[in-house]
C-alpha cells in the first residue's frame, strides 16, 4: 500500500488503461453531373476535355471547402468549417505595412507547441504583400525587385497561392494539427439517365473532410487592400 491509498497493482492497472483521445471526422460528398448529348460525347477528345473540366471544378471547390468553407447550421454537422472559420484558431490580425504580422503570429504558434508547414494566402493577398517596400521613399520591395518569381516563401516557410482563400486572407498550417479523410473521386457515365433526349449523362462524386484537432497551433492573418 503506498502512501496515498493506492496499491501497486492499482496504479499498475491504471498504467495499463491509458486513456485515449478521439475525434470523429464528418464527411461531406462533392458531386457533379454534366449533361451533353450523344453526338457531342462520341466526339474524338471529348472524354478528355470533360475529365480536365470535371477536375478543375472539383479542386476549385474542395480547396474552398478546405479553406474557405462557412462552419455549418446546427443540428447540420457537415461539410466542416475551412480552415479560416474553425473556433480557436489564433487570430494574428492585419498585415498592412510590414510582415511583422506574420512573424508574430508564427511567434505565437510555435509558443503553441505548433511547428508550422506552411503559409496558404489568396492572389489578391499575395499581390499586396509582393507590393510591401522597404520604406515610404522606397521602389524596392521586401520580396524582392518582382522581375523574376521565384518559389514562393515567407519566413522560411513555402507559400500557397490558393483562389479558394477568402479574399485578402491567409493561414499558417501545422500539418499534424489537422485530420483528414478522404475517398477516391468516382466517374461514372451512363446513357440511361437523359434517354428520353438522347443524351449522356457524366457523375463525378468525391467525399472527404476534415477537422482541426488543434486549433491553437493554426494561425490566420488578413491583408490590407492597398496598403
Amino acid at each position: 500500500m503506498r502512501a496515498d491509498g493506492h496499491t501497486i497493482q492499482e496504479i499498475a492497472d491504471s498504467e495499463a488503461q491509458p486513456g485515449l483521445n478521439e475525434v470523429v471526422v464528418h464527411c461531406a460528398k462533392l458531386t457533379q453531373l454534366v449533361r451533353l448529348s450523344r453526338e457531342q460525347y462520341y466526339q474524338v477528345g471529348t472524354s478528355d476535355q470533360l475529365a480536365m473540366s470535371v477536375q478543375r471544378a472539383i479542386i476549385r471547390r474542395a480547396d474552398i471547402a478546405f479553406l474557405a468553407e462557412p462552419a455549418p447550421t446546427g443540428p447540420a454537422v457537415a461539410p466542416m468549417p475551412g480552415l479560416l472559420n474553425v473556433t480557436g484558431i489564433v487570430n494574428g490580425g492585419a498585415v498592412a505595412t510590414n510582415l511583422d504580422t506574420i512573424s508574430d503570429l508564427i511567434a505565437q504558434l510555435e509558443d503553441n507547441l505548433s511547428v508550422p508547414t506552411a503559409i496558404v494566402v489568396d492572389p489578391l493577398g499575395w499581390s499586396e504583400i509582393r507590393k510591401l517596400k522597404t520604406g515610404t521613399a522606397y521602389n524596392s520591395t521586401l520580396l524582392g525587385a518582382g522581375t523574376e518569381d521565384t518559389t514562393p516563401r515567407l519566413f522560411s516557410l513555402p507559400v500557397y497561392v490558393n483562389r479558394g482563400m477568402t479574399d485578402y486572407s491567409g493561414v499558417i498550417i501545422d500539418r499534424s494539427a489537422v485530420v483528414t479523410a478522404a475517398g477516391s473521386v468516382l466517374i461514372a457515365t451512363s446513357e440511361h439517365a437523359f434517354f428520353g433526349t438522347d443524351g449522356v449523362g457524366l457523375r463525378a462524386t468525391w467525399r472527404f473532410g476534415h477537422v482541426v484537432v488543434r486549433p491553437e497551433r493554426v494561425g490566420k492573418f488578413t491583408i490590407a487592400s492597398g496598403s
